[in-house]
């Protein structure tokens, strides 16, 4: 046999069985999955989901663990605040509305151990401002985290306040402010007493608390009681001493405030009282603060618009 026969009747390497395996039990379906997650992908892109607020509320109350239950809530809180933004929170259909307090009242009850998304859930309640979620908040004025404890009265009083829910502060409601109000820190003082000071003040117990801040060292304490009871005849000559002190640049400087607006917040308070009891010698002191400083300057501009007319 010559040499060309021999070639022609040599077998062609077989192909290794282990690449074939590979092709189709490893290749493929890589391949496969590749084309699946880029059609989902698109189809995702084109077609995003649409999540309603019933379907986030959903989503929050099946949330299985602590990262989740953060993403939902912040989707949820986004969803209201924009409806708020828009006009649209007002003409939800009332369930609707009741759904939202249903589940953030399930949500804050059995995960109050998860203080990040219950302060997030308090804070949006708070800045809803309405009196549905009132029985919400003082459910959790007990809670054992005091961060929880400040952040539900907090929420609680711009609740009230925003929404006028005064007739909705009961004796047992005001009682329980009044001792935390004793008893908690410096910060959630000043909440309540602030809260206090924009109230009807109808109960002598409530002036009583207010009046024993006249002689606190916060000076945030001393004028909101001083604001408050000016008006009311209770401890005229105490609260009229404390605001003619508030009066002068040198304490207003010292309780530094964090923004020349929210030292004239704290003006426009004290004139307010200052117009309802037509207390001369606080509106000449006034006008003395107002004279003295500059307009060129936030500080001084500040406190001139919020003195001006006087």
């Amino acid at each position: 046999m010559d040499t060309e026969s021999m070639s022609q009747n040599t077998p062609s390497r077989p192909g290794s069985p282990a690449a074939s395996h590979m092709l189709w039990f490893f290749i493929f379906p890589i391949l496969a999955l590749i084309v699946f997650a880029t059609w989902k992908l698109s189809n995702s892109l084109l077609h995003p989901e649409v999540l309603t607020l019933q379907s986030r509320l959903t989503r929050l109350e099946k949330a299985s663990n602590a990262g989740e239950r953060w993403k939902e809530a912040y989707g949820v809180a986004q969803e209201i605040h924009k409806k708020k933004s828009r006009g649209e929170w007002q003409a939800l259909p009332q369930e609707e509305k009741q759904a939202v307090y249903h589940t953030f009242s399930k949500v804050l009850s059995s995960n109050e151990s998860d203080s990040r998304v219950a302060r997030y859930l308090l804070v949006t309640l708070g800045q809803l401002g309405e009196r549905e979620s009132l029985g919400i908040l003082q459910s959790l004025q007990g809670a054992k985290d005091p961060e929880l404890v400040f952040y539900s009265v907090w929420a609680f009083s711009q609740s009230v306040i925003s929404s006028k829910a005064w007739d909705l502060v009961s004796d047992d409601r005001s009682d329980r402010l009044l001792v935390l109000m004793k008893t908690g820190d410096i910060e959630l003082r000043k909440i309540i007493c602030a809260f206090l000071a924009q109230g009807p003040l109808t109960r002598p117990s409530e002036r009583q608390a207010l009046e024993s801040m006249l002689d606190n060292a916060e000076a945030d304490l001393r004028w909101s009681a001083a604001i408050a009871l000016l008006p009311t005849n209770v401890a005229v000559e105490k609260s009229e001493k404390v605001l003619l002190n508030m009066m002068t640049l040198e304490e207003l400087r010292r309780a530094q405030f964090r923004s020349p607006g929210d030292m004239k917040q704290a003006l426009l308070a004290a004139r307010s009282a200052i117009e309802k009891t037509k207390n001369q010698a606080l509106a000449q002191r006034a006008r003395a603060l107002s004279a003295e400083v500059e307009s060129s300057n936030p500080e001084g501009r500040n406190i001139k618009e919020a003195l001006v007319g006087l």
